[in-house]
């Protein structure tokens, strides 16, 4: 990878093309802000809320916008219990939508998967496989029929999932990779993926991004320039990650308050 210097000058060029941003309303509750983010096309988006006013609660609110963000319908998420958090949505158009959940507190498995076909007014559980001593963090679906969702690592291996019929049924992934250093020694992060084509990457906390060529059946994993995607193992540590193509991407890397580099890759 190679690596470019944030500087001054380029923060402040950026903060100057960033000023045609318009501000949109998600109709999420007051002190909610907007946690992952899934664009499906020029028209409809997907989100889910994040509580920022403090009080440590996980909403189970989405919005959705049809019209490229002029308005925002937002939701309560009918199904996940008490103790259970959004972890990462996905969906293929305005209709059809994909969340999954993970533990949030002590309680019955909260890690579940959720479909909605009606723009979110009720949602489905599907049968995940997903046990209770994992943690789920990414889903993504690439058509109406073919998806995969990844969990924290259990029984040697990050437990992963594929489903070829719209997630009525889903069947565990054999080439998931094992956590570095085995059980116990590397996470991922909610919502830390990117997807491009058939292509998957996510981070862990150790640094390392995972990647798929073919859709989560098999995977390869390198050491990146970050410490930890995100802080809980490196305090300070976060990192994200963007790719135009399945070559060419570009990552961020920050480690504590006031040093953040930027890196690209070609490869």
């Amino acid at each position: 990878m190679k690596k470019l210097l944030l500087t001054g000058f380029a923060l402040v060029s950026m903060a100057a093309q960033a000023q045609s941003w318009t501000a949109q309303a998600t109709n999420f509750p007051a002190n909610f802000g907007v946690d992952e983010i899934k664009i499906v096309d020029a028209s409809t988006a997907w989100t889910f809320a994040y509580d920022g006013s403090g009080a440590g609660t996980y909403p189970k609110i989405v919005s959705l916008t049809t019209n490229g963000g002029t308005t925002w319908t937002a939701k309560t998420v009918v199904g996940p219990g008490a103790n259970a958090l959004i972890s990462d949505i996905t969906a293929i158009d305005g209709s059809t939508a994909w969340i999954v959940t993970a533990p949030s507190g002590a309680g019955a498995n909260a890690n579940k998967i959720y479909k909605t076909t009606n723009g979110g007014t009720a949602w489905t559980q599907q049968a995940s496989g997903f046990a209770a001593a994992s943690f789920g963090n990414q889903i993504h679906f690439w058509d109406a029929n073919n998806g995969w969702v990844c969990g924290d690592p259990i029984a040697g291996k990050f437990e992963m999932y594929k489903t070829a019929n719209g997630g009525t049924s889903w069947t565990a992934v054999a080439g998931a990779p094992a956590p570095f250093g085995g059980q116990g020694g590397e996470f991922s992060y909610v919502g830390v993926k990117e997807v491009v084509g058939d292509k998957i990457w996510i981070g862990t906390d150790l640094g390392r991004i995972l990647q798929s060529p073919d859709r989560g059946v098999t995977w390869t994993g390198n050491f990146s320039p970050v410490l930890d995607f995100g802080g809980v193992t490196t305090s300070g540590s976060s990192g994200s990650m963007a790719f135009k193509d399945v070559n060419n991407g570009v990552l961020i890397a920050v480690d504590g308050d006031t040093t953040a580099s930027i890196y690209a890759t070609t490869d």
